[in-house]
């Protein structure tokens, strides 16, 4: 269910919006009749809608609507969306997302701001104002979702550097013809080739080593080398351990490590894979009735279906310890410390 999320981001709900805003100032434009624009309105609710009432019915199918209901709706909105709340008015940290975007990769924020002021200045010529317009428009839904979440999640930032590098990616095209001063075609061409040059050189600086090496020898690899990019993330390391000392059959738990079971081909004994929706607690502290609820189930779970080995990353022992202790003493009471590969702990069941 966690993979709901990509459909319930703030970005689907507001590019969505934005679209429904662009074709009624069309509409307005061209003087249609309110009945057209009406009917116009519909047509794009019920699309931005459709995918949403597959999965109510996909759900309904397998019996699992009710959970989906509680985990989405009464948790995410009651809980996630207050926290989301608290960090939408504290300004300081829109400033650090802000800073954190630009700090991702300079050269495409610069060459992003310098198109936009480029437009502006030239008044947007009315044979390109539609189309840039819908970017620009989208560009700014995008910046908006990254604020609302609240988070300096990499991913989230994803379709802002889109938009972001379409516009850099404009500037530097042109910036070549921006220069007044008549040039000769060879001198215009060396200018072109040091612009390019210049950029590639910046931009592979700018680049983070594991990013560089994920780009140089594990862009073919297969699916799961796209977790080999998250900072942070997964450890394959610990993965292949795993694979190499368990059997189909068994089970592991990763707390708060969803991509773990992908990574290295076994199952989860319980469906709760992800731990925010356990350690998040209500404005005033206190937890929710389904997070009790969904707790006493993980415990339950466990004991039907026994993981030969627990993974806890080192970061999050203190939010384990804090969050779920009946889970703290369920590993302390059945499990020892095998090994520690890349931050991660690995704990074996107890014979």
């Amino acid at each position: 269910m966690t993979s709901l999320a990509f459909l319930m981001k703030p970005s689907f709900a507001l590019a969505s919006a934005a679209f429904m805003a662009l074709y009624l100032r069309r509409s307005l434009i061209a003087k249609n009749s309110r009945l057209k624009m009406v009917w116009e309105q519909l047509v794009l609710l019920a699309t931005a809608l459709s995918g949403f009432a597959v999965i109510l019915l996909v759900f309904q199918h397998w019996g699992v609507l009710r959970d989906f209901w509680e985990a989405c709706f009464i948790f995410n909105y009651r809980i996630y969306t207050a926290k989301g709340a608290e960090s939408f008015f504290d300004f300081i940290n829109w400033g650090v997302l802000l800073y954190s975007l630009v700090n991702r990769d300079q050269i495409i924020v610069l060459g992003c701001l310098l198109y936009l002021i480029l437009i502006f200045a030239a008044r947007w010529e009315k044979d390109k104002f539609e189309s840039r317009l819908t970017l620009l428009v989208l560009f700014l839904v995008s910046l908006a979702s990254i604020i609302i979440q609240g988070k300096r999640i990499p991913y989230h930032k994803i379709p802002a550097f889109g938009f972001a590098s379409m516009f850099a990616g404009a500037f530097f095209a042109q910036l070549s013809s921006l220069i007044s001063v008549p040039l000769s075609n060879i001198t215009k061409r060396l200018l072109n080739w040091s612009i390019i040059i210049s950029i590639l050189f910046l931009e592979i600086v700018n680049f983070e080593t594991k990013t560089f090496h994920f780009i140089l020898n594990d862009s073919f690899r297969g699916l799961d080398s796209a977790y080999l990019a998250q900072p942070g993330g997964y450890s394959h390391k610990v993965a292949q351990y795993i694979n190499q000392n368990t059997s189909p059959d068994d089970y592991i738990y990763g707390w708060g490590q969803s991509g773990l079971y992908f990574l290295a081909r076994r199952r989860s004994p319980t469906r709760h894979i992800w731990r925010t929706m356990l350690v998040l607690r209500r404005p005033d502290g206190t937890m929710h009735p389904l997070q009790e609820r969904w707790e006493t189930e993980i415990i339950n779970d466990l004991h039907a279906h026994t993981p030969v080995y627990f993974v806890v990353s080192i970061q999050k022992e203190s939010e384990l310890s804090a969050g779920f202790p009946a889970l703290r003493n369920y590993i302390k009471n059945n499990y020892v410390i095998e090994t520690v590969i890349d931050e991660f702990t690995i704990y074996k069941l107890k014979n």
